[in-house]
């Protein structure tokens, strides 16, 4: 994982809750894991952009009455200190906090995943989480307080220990999945087989411009955001959240090209959460900015 690929994660978090981290661990070791720390000011709702990284969150202290948003609406269930959530990659989440909050964040890039499992394991790494808000996990918990610690001491420890802590983690999250993460039940199949990666990249391509969501899309094909994702890895090679940044990055040179736009509305245009986001993505896949691109240099 690149280094403004982890950049990009944390700003989806610097964006919602206008603060800077406490960061952990700035080392680039580890794949590219971020440990944070968050302290926020007085937060009311709240959204966090897609990015590339499974996050784990513990919250730590603040407000006790966190909701989320779920199919439109806000969550009945409430995240207080001691509870935990997770955000699969590829995943716009909202939150009404009303209030303070704290908590510690786990950044995990899905270049690090198959790393972290090993090389044996590396089919682990294809499995799609589902993402799960204000929950209970005595062995998660663990695992993510020996992070932070190991994180935050003087004395940290080796390469080793944090790639067995990130393992155990994977494998608890896995487990708490269930069984469908392993295999696509009889219904499920007959769904897909309506479905094609040249119709699902057709959907994608359609909507650059119009605020395209992973979990609309899984919607509109009748199947649930972790399936259509793991379909669409399968049919296509990259996730979908990949495949809609490659469009927008397309459209994107086109506007440089032939239009004078600012930077800014052409972040906006594209459905960037802001300029900065817009030239980090635009970076890591043409391999130089978008100013330079115009300039032709």
């Amino acid at each position: 994982m690149t280094t403004h690929s982890v950049r990009q994660a944390e700003e989806t978090f610097r964006n919602a809750f206008h603060v800077a981290p406490s960061i952990a661990n700035r080392s680039p070791d580890f794949g590219g894991l971020r440990i944070c720390g968050w302290k926020t000011p007085w937060t009311g709702n709240c959204e966090l952009a897609e990015n590339d990284d499974l996050v784990v969150i513990c919250h730590r202290g603040g407000a006790r009455k966190v909701q989320t948003m779920e199919e439109g609406r806000w969550s009945y269930r409430r995240s207080a200190p001691g509870l935990l959530s997770l955000i699969p990659p590829d995943t716009r989440s909202a939150y009404r906090i009303d209030g303070e909050v704290a908590f510690d964040s786990i950044h995990i890039p899905g270049s690090a995943l198959v790393e972290a499992i090993g090389s044996r394991d590396s089919r682990l790494a294809q499995v799609s989480l589902s993402r799960r808000f204000a929950f209970r996990d005595g062995f998660v918990a663990a695992c993510v307080d020996a992070l932070v610690d190991d994180a935050y001491s003087l004395h940290p420890m080796n390469r080793q220990f944090v790639q067995s802590v990130v393992q155990a983690l994977l494998r608890r999250l896995i487990l708490l999945e269930g069984d469908s993460s392993d295999s696509i039940h009889g219904e499920e199949r007959a769904e897909y087989s309506r479905i094609s990666g040249r119709r699902i990249k057709a959907a994608i391509e359609e909507r650059v411009t119009t605020g395209v969501s992973i979990e609309g899309l899984a919607s509109e094909f009748g199947v649930s955001r972790s399936h259509f994702t793991r379909l669409f890895r399968t049919e296509v090679g990259v996730s979908p959240h990949r495949y809609l940044n490659l469009c927008r990055i397309e459209r994107a040179k086109s506007l440089l090209r032939h239009s004078s736009m600012s930077l800014v509305d052409i972040a906006q245009e594209l459905g960037f959460c802001s300029q900065a986001h817009f030239t980090d993505v635009f970076r890591s896949i043409t391999g130089c900015t978008p100013l330079k691109f115009r300039r032709g240099v």
